[in-house]
């Protein structure tokens, strides 16, 4: 007993306290969003290329994949690219009609736009960890003389972010 008095309370157990606290880690709290961009394309009058154009009833898929819109009619769109290749395609008609009844588009204006790009994790903090960046990023639209789009113009090579346009399409 008087070991435990002199020796085992003074000592041992103050070391035994702070080695507890030591071994903890304190709580690494991701304290913001962090997502990977999404591409963000904004279309453009093919006769003034200062002049934004809306497209009407825009209807855009990937290829191989789900619709990203329906039926909008809107001047820019967000598109997310895939993290397990380098390139995404999507089909994008304009002035579209689509079936419900039967989840088909019945009549429209085609084009297909392919985007390549290279993939890069980006290390954002311990506590959210890592995102994907894209870079070197190039448009191209299958050539038709048909195609709604006329032409691509790539703003910014590096997605980064969703506050610009990275690319401006002209119809």
């Amino acid at each position: 007993m008087r070991i435990f008095k002199r020796f085992i309370l003074p000592v041992v157990l103050p070391i035994l306290v702070l080695m507890v606290f030591w071994a903890c880690e304190s709580d690494d709290l991701c304290d913001r969003p962090v997502n990977t961009p999404r591409l963000v394309v904004r279309f453009h009058d093919v006769n003034d290329a200062s002049s934004v154009k809306p497209v009407n009833n825009m209807i855009v898929y990937g290829k191989d994949s789900n619709l990203i819109l329906t039926n909008a009619t809107t001047d820019s769109i967000v598109l997310p690219l895939k993290i397990e290749a380098l390139s995404t395609t999507f089909v994008m008609v304009s002035d579209a009609v689509y079936d419900t009844t039967s989840s088909t588009i019945t009549s429209g204006n085609v084009a297909t736009v392919t985007f390549t790009y290279g993939v890069e994790e980006e290390f954002v903090s311990k506590a959210c960890g890592f995102r994907v960046v894209y870079n070197t990023l190039k448009a191209s639209v299958e050539s038709s003389d048909d195609s709604w789009i006329k032409s691509v113009n790539v703003k910014n090579t590096n997605v980064r972010n969703e506050s610009s346009a990275q690319i401006h399409l002209y119809h």
